[in-house]
């Protein structure tokens, strides 16, 4: 493997020597110069493609896209809309377990009320 290195330094120095008096004409630096500009003027179109990356499209742009790529009607399964609704039944269990804890609540404090007038009056009794 260092041979191999050797050899291509070595030959890297004899290019370099060989080449050290060449210089670039006119035509070169022309198209040199004309290349960089063709990809300078790609740089706008990579600009847009980051800028709009995060846009999706809609459920309905994408099955009809789907729809007319496979050239007819596609059924959806009956499980496509519990994905949809699953934040909807998300808020929903929330809600419902905040109103069962608020009542819970409540109702021990009621109780509670209620437990000690009992024992109050007993005492009164006595």
């Amino acid at each position: 493997m260092a041979k191999h290195e050797s050899d291509s330094l070595s030959q890297l120095r004899d290019l370099t020597e060989k080449t050290a008096n060449i210089k670039p004409t006119d035509g070169l630096t022309d198209a040199v110069m004309a290349t960089l500009h063709t990809t300078n003027q790609t740089l706008p179109l990579e600009h847009l493609a980051k800028a709009t990356h995060s846009l999706a499209p809609s459920e309905a742009f994408t099955d009809a896209i789907m729809q007319a790529a496979t050239g007819g009607t596609q059924e959806n399964a009956w499980l496509d809309g519990i994905a949809r609704l699953a934040r909807f039944a998300l808020v929903g269990a929330a809600a419902a377990a905040a109103i069962s804890l608020i009542l819970s609540s409540q109702a021990e404090h009621t109780y509670d009320r209620a437990v000690l007038e009992s024992v109050a009056a007993v005492e009164v009794d006595e």
